[in-house]
């Protein structure tokens, strides 16, 4: 007689009916087969879950991102270890921008303000000084896809004497013509990146960073200033594993 007694209740649709008592077997068996694999591998190889689960957690780092300031990114990163002094770090970002071109498409006395919204991935190399290992510097490459934004172009002789950050961004959402539709965007940019930041115990991150662009959305012929600075703030999830 068959362990398992098949019932069929409409065409292509099964019921699977097992014996309490083959249930139990089956459980105590899988069991038994976890404790014995186990206790093999901690022989075997001389882990610890109890004493080595905290190393494991200092060999990686992953939460969430926030830079605040003129310019807002906020996402997700992953860092891992190579040792206690030196990380690489990456990340998944949404990342804003706001920089002037001069001289873009042979227009010489205009300035173009561009305001892009990218998806941001950075390729970071973060050294740790000291004994905690709590303090860190951090430099490397941000490559960027635009998203989105706005650019708009003004004559200098009509630029308001005083334009600062918030009516500038008005100015440019209101007057200005979304990225997506001019052509001549490079969809692809990279910003050089170094950073400052202090992790505690809880995992709470505080740091600040500066980019700089190194290229521009449009050719231009004279010049391009394209330099953030952020405050930024994060979390360690991996602190939650100690």
């Amino acid at each position: 007689m068959s362990i398992f007694r098949i019932i069929v209740a409409k065409p292509k649709k099964y019921n699977v009916f097992i014996p309490m008592k083959t249930q139990n077997k089956i459980i105590f068996s899988a069991v038994l087969a976890l404790l014995f694999v186990t206790n093999v591998y901690g022989t075997s190889t001389g882990y610890d879950y109890a004493e080595d689960a905290p190393k494991l957690a200092d060999k990686m780092k992953f939460g969430i991102h926030l830079g605040v300031g003129f310019i807002n990114k906020w996402g997700v990163f992953g860092e891992y270890k190579v040792n206690e002094a030196i990380g690489i770090q990456t990340a998944l970002l949404i990342f804003s921008d706001l920089y002037v071109m001069q001289g873009v498409d042979n227009v010489k006395d205009h300035n173009s303000f561009i305001m892009p919204k990218y998806v941001a991935v950075p390729l970071l190399l973060r050294l740790y000084p000291g004994k905690k290992r709590q303090f860190c510097m951090y430099t490397g490459l941000q490559l960027n896809r635009i998203i989105g934004g706005f650019i708009l172009d003004i004559n200098p002789k009509e630029e308001p004497e005083e334009l600062n950050p918030s009516s500038l961004i008005k100015e440019i959402k209101s007057r200005g013509s979304k990225l997506k539709n001019d052509k001549g965007i490079r969809k692809w940019h990279t910003h050089f990146i170094f950073g400052l930041d202090q992790e505690w115990r809880n995992g709470v991150q505080l740091g600040t960073e500066i980019g700089s662009g190194l290229s521009s959305a449009k050719k231009c012929d004279k010049k391009f200033v394209d330099f953030t600075w952020k405050i930024t703030l994060g979390y360690n999830f991996a602190k939650l594993f100690e």
